[in-house]
């Protein structure tokens, strides 16, 4: 999920609103921007169009996650806010916007990477680390130094 955002001009420093009900695509939605570097705002499904779109001034929102039962205030309020169209997801689907399923498309075709390591070696775990963006594991290496 983190990949298509990113695809589509999302990156470290953006922010997102997720105008999403309590169903399983808000935790998916939530992860991906999380993964992809940016930053979640949620917003309140019964806000007005007046105050998402004060809602997603105030957070700087670029992009916005949404559901097409609450697309007619999503979209007044984010151009009032100056997100572009091609930039607002609705994640149920409508007419004329990517769905959840459109973004989630290519993600299927990627293989999952297994790696193995037959003994434990501090530069090898740190190359892999780093590749695999593992940027919450924190080393100390004295700790380290006292396990051998």
């Amino acid at each position: 999920m983190a990949a298509a955002p990113a695809a589509r001009g999302f990156g470290v420093g953006e922010v997102a609103a997720v105008h999403v009900p309590n169903v399983p695509a808000f935790a998916a939605v939530l992860h991906g921007v999380l993964r992809a570097g940016g930053t979640a705002t949620t917003v309140h499904a019964l806000y007005t169009s007046e105050e998402i779109a004060k809602h997603l001034t105030d957070a700087n929102a670029r992009f916005l996650f949404t559901m097409s039962f609450f697309l007619p205030r999503a979209a007044a309020a984010a151009a009032a806010a100056g997100i572009r169209r091609e930039r607002i997801f609705v994640l149920d689907g409508a007419p004329g916007y990517e769905s959840l399923a459109d973004l989630l498309a290519g993600e299927s075709r990627r293989r999952a990477t297994l790696v193995t390591m037959p003994r434990f070696e501090l530069t090898e775990f740190l190359r892999i680390s780093a590749a695999q963006r593992c940027t919450h594991l924190r080393t100390d290496l004295r700790q380290l130094e006292a396990t051998r």
